[in-house]
C-alpha cells in the first residue's frame, strides 16, 4: 500500500471533520484532477483538493489497487460538497476557475462565494506576460509548481494521445490523469491547490498596494479587479447555458466551404501551376507581375495580407482571397460540429486573459471573431446568393420559446477616443447631424467616408505610412498627407495621441479611464498607447455592461447569451419584451462620458443570428 501519511488525504474516517472545516467563512484555494478537458461532453473530476492558510487536502474518488480503502471515497459523497462551496462570504482561489467551476458544477455544486481567478487576475496585475499559467505565476512569487505528473507521463507516452481538432493548427495533447499513481498526482494536486492559495493572496496584495499608491483622484485599478471577479462568474454563466447550433445547415455550410477551397486550389494551380501553400515566398513568384503594388511591413518584408491583395488586379489574388475566406469559415463550421454536445450546443470559452488591453479571446470553438453581416467592406467582391447564404452566424439559433437578440455598441473605441480627447467638433456633427464617426471625419477632412474610416482605424491602431499606404491602396506620400490631414482636422485627438504615447514611453506604463494598467517594457511599441487605451478601455465598458446584464436578468426568465466584440446577445421570453430597453440603457451607460454617449443598435430575431432585423421597440406578434 502507498504511505501517504505525510499528506491529508480525506477518508472515510474524517470526510465529514474536514467538510466542515471548509463550511466554514474563509480565504481557500481549490483545485480539481479530472477525467478529460471536454467539460461539456461528460469529462468528470476524480479528485478535489481544498487549501487553507495551514495546509491542502486531497478528497479522491478514483480508484487504485494500492491505496488504502479508506482513501478511496465513493462518488455519492459528491453532493455532502454542496455546503462547503455554499457560503456566500467565502473567497476561493482557483486557476483558470471556469473550468473547476464546470467540473464542479457537472456534479450539482455551485459556488456561491467570492471566485478570484489567478489567471484572470494576473493579467490585472501585469499586462505584458508571455504566459499566465500556474507554473509561470507560480514563479513569479517564488513558489513553484510540482512537475513529477507531468514527468510520469513524458516516460510513460501510452499515457498520452493526439487529436485533430478542427479549426487548430496543432493537435491536442490529452492526457490520462487517471492513471498516474496516487504516490505522484496527490502531493502533485495538493501542491497545486496550495501555489493557487499563495499566487491569489499576493495578487491581491500587489492590486491593493498599487490602488493606496495612487493618487485617490484618478481612476483605480481596484475597479478593474472587482468587475474581473464579478465577470469570471458571469462568463461562466454564459458559456453554461451555451448556443444552439442549427447542425444540419452547419453540415451543408461546412460541405459548401469544402467545395469552394478545391475549386479555389484548383484555380490556383491552373493560373500558376503551382500548389497553395502558406508561403511568403510563393506569393512573391505568384504576384511577381503585381510588384508595383506589393506594399510592406515596417520592417521592410513584402505583405500579403488580405486587404493588400484586394487591391491587386489579378485571378490569382481572388483566388487566394476566396480560399482564405472559406478556409476561415469551413473552420467556424467544422469546429461547430466538433464541439456541439448532445443536446445541440456548443459552449465556448470567453477568456478574462485573451489579450494585452484586456479584450476577450474565445477558444474551443472561437467564437469571438464571427463577422457582422452588415460589415462595410467596399473592396470585397460581391458575394453570390448561396456564399450569402451559408453566413456563419446562420448556425445559431435562438433558445427554444425565446427570442433572440443583439446588442451592438457603435464604434465604440472611436466614441471614447473622441471623449477623452474632448474633440468637440466631430462631436458635434455626431450628435447634431446624425452621423456616425467616419462620416463626420469625412465631412471634417473632406477625405471620402473610405478613406477617413481607413485613417481613424490607422490611427487607433497605431498603423505606420506604410501600412496605411497598403490598406488605402496610395503612394507613401499621399498616405502622409492624409494622416497630416487628420491630424489638423482631429487636433485634439492628434494632441491626446502624443501626449500618451509619451507617457507610455516615460513611465512605462498607462491606464486607461476605469483604472487598467497597460504597461510597455519595450518603449519603442509605445505608438501603440492609444490603442491600447481605447481598446482596453472598450474591453472595460464591455465587461461592466456584461456584468450589469447578467445581475439585471438575476432571476427573469430572459437571460444573457453571448459577447462578440462590442456585441451581446440575449434571450428573451416572449412575456419579457420589456428587458430590451433596460438592458441596451445599461450597456449605453457602463462609460461615464463627458460629452460623447455611447449607443447600442438592436436587432433581433426569431430564425437565426444571420436573419437579425432592426428591432422598433414594440411587442412582437405572437
Amino acid at each position: 500500500m502507498v504511505d501517504l501519511s505525510q499528506y491529508n488525504v480525506v477518508g472515510y474516517d474524517n470526510f465529514r471533520e474536514v467538510v466542515a472545516r471548509f463550511t466554514k467563512t474563509g480565504i481557500y484555494g481549490g483545485d480539481t484532477e479530472t477525467m478529460g478537458l471536454r467539460v461539456h461532453h461528460g469529462d468528470r473530476l476524480f479528485s478535489l483538493i481544498l487549501s487553507d492558510e495551514e495546509d491542502g487536502f486531497y478528497f479522491n474518488f478514483q480508484k487504485y489497487t494500492d491505496l488504502d480503502e479508506n482513501f478511496i471515497l465513493d462518488r455519492k459523497l459528491i453532493p455532502l460538497l454542496v455546503p462547503v462551496f455554499a457560503n456566500p462570504l467565502t473567497k476561493w482561489y482557483f486557476h483558470n476557475a471556469k473550468y473547476d467551476l464546470h467540473i464542479l458544477a457537472n456534479d450539482g455544486i455551485s459556488v456561491d462565494g467570492e471566485i478570484h481567478c489567478t489567471q484572470a487576475q494576473g493579467l490585472v496585475v501585469y499586462n505584458e506576460h508571455q504566459f499566465y499559467t500556474l507554473s509561470a505565476e507560480a514563479g513569479r512569487i517564488g513558489e513553484s509548481k510540482d512537475d513529477a505528473v507531468e514527468n510520469y507521463i513524458k516516460a510513460h507516452p501510452e499515457l498520452v494521445r493526439k487529436v485533430e481538432v478542427p479549426g487548430k493548427k496543432r493537435r491536442d495533447v490529452i492526457k490520462d490523469y487517471t492513471r498516474v499513481p496516487p504516490s505522484i498526482i496527490i502531493p502533485y494536486g495538493i501542491q497545486d491547490a496550495r501555489v493557487c492559495r499563495k499566487i491569489g493572496e499576493n495578487q491581491t496584495a500587489t492590486i491593493l498596494k498599487l490602488a493606496s499608491d495612487f493618487p485617490p483622484n484618478l481612476p483605480s485599478i481596484r475597479n478593474v479587479y472587482e468587475n474581473e471577479k464579478k465577470l469570471t462568474k458571469t462568463t461562466f454563466n454564459m458559456e453554461r447555458r451555451g448556443l444552439r447550433i442549427d447542425l444540419e445547415f452547419t453540415k451543408r455550410g461546412a460541405e459548401f466551404e469544402a467545395e469552394r477551397i478545391r475549386a479555389a486550389e484548383r484555380e490556383f494551380k491552373g493560373l500558376t501551376g503551382e500548389d497553395y501553400k502558406q508561403s511568403p515566398l510563393l506569393m512573391c513568384r505568384v504576384f511577381e507581375d503585381q510588384k508595383d503594388r506589393w506594399q510592406y511591413t515596417d520592417k521592410g518584408n513584402p505583405s500579403f495580407e488580405s486587404d493588400i491583395l484586394k487591391k491587386f488586379d489579378s485571378p490569382v489574388a481572388r483566388a487566394v482571397l476566396q480560399l482564405r475566406g472559406s478556409k476561415a469559415k469551413m473552420d467556424f463550421f467544422t469546429g461547430f460540429l466538433w464541439h456541439v454536445d448532445k443536446n445541440g450546443f456548443i459552449h465556448p470559452k470567453l477568456n478574462q486573459d485573451g489579450a494585452g488591453h484586456g479584450r476577450f479571446s474565445s477558444s474551443e470553438p472561437n467564437c469571438q471573431n464571427l463577422k457582422n453581416n452588415d460589415e462595410d467592406d467596399e473592396d470585397s467582391p460581391k458575394m453570390s446568393a448561396e456564399e450569402a447564404y451559408f453566413q456563419v452566424r446562420r448556425a445559431f439559433l435562438p433558445h427554444d420559446g425565446f427570442y433572440a437578440f443583439s446588442l451592438d455598441y457603435a464604434q465604440v473605441e472611436y466614441r471614447l477616443a473622441l471623449d477623452v480627447a474632448a474633440e468637440m467638433k466631430v462631436i458635434e456633427l455626431i450628435i447634431k447631424e446624425g452621423l456616425d464617426v467616419h462620416s463626420a471625419t469625412a465631412q471634417l477632412t473632406g477625405l471620402s467616408r473610405k478613406i477617413a474610416k481607413n485613417l481613424n482605424f490607422g490611427l487607433l491602431y497605431g498603423q505606420g505610412e506604410e501600412l496605411t499606404a497598403a490598406v488605402i491602396g496610395c503612394s507613401r506620400m499621399q498616405a502622409r498627407g492624409y494622416r497630416e490631414t487628420l491630424a489638423e482636422s482631429l487636433p485634439n485627438v492628434a494632441r491626446y495621441n502624443w501626449n500618451i504615447m509619451k507617457v507610455a514611453k516615460t513611465r512605462g506604463y498607462i491606464f486607461n479611464w476605469f483604472g487598467r494598467r497597460c504597461h510597455f517594457p519595450n518603449r519603442e511599441l509605445s505608438y501603440k498607447a492609444l490603442n491600447y487605451a481605447m481598446a482596453g478601455g472598450a474591453a472595460d465598458v464591455v465587461k461592466i455592461g456584461l456584468n450589469r446584464i447578467e445581475e439585471y436578468l438575476r432571476g427573469r426568465k430572459s437571460f444573457l447569451n453571448w459577447n462578440v466584440h462590442d456585441e451581446n446577445w440575449i434571450q428573451v421570453h416572449p412575456n419579457e419584451m420589456g428587458v430590451v430597453a433596460e438592458v441596451k440603457h445599461l450597456m449605453e451607460t457602463a462609460y461615464p462620458h463627458r460629452f460623447l454617449p455611447l449607443e447600442c443598435g438592436v436587432e433581433w430575431t426569431d430564425k437565426s443570428m444571420g436573419d437579425l432585423v432592426e428591432w422598433d421597440g414594440k411587442a412582437l406578434a405572437s
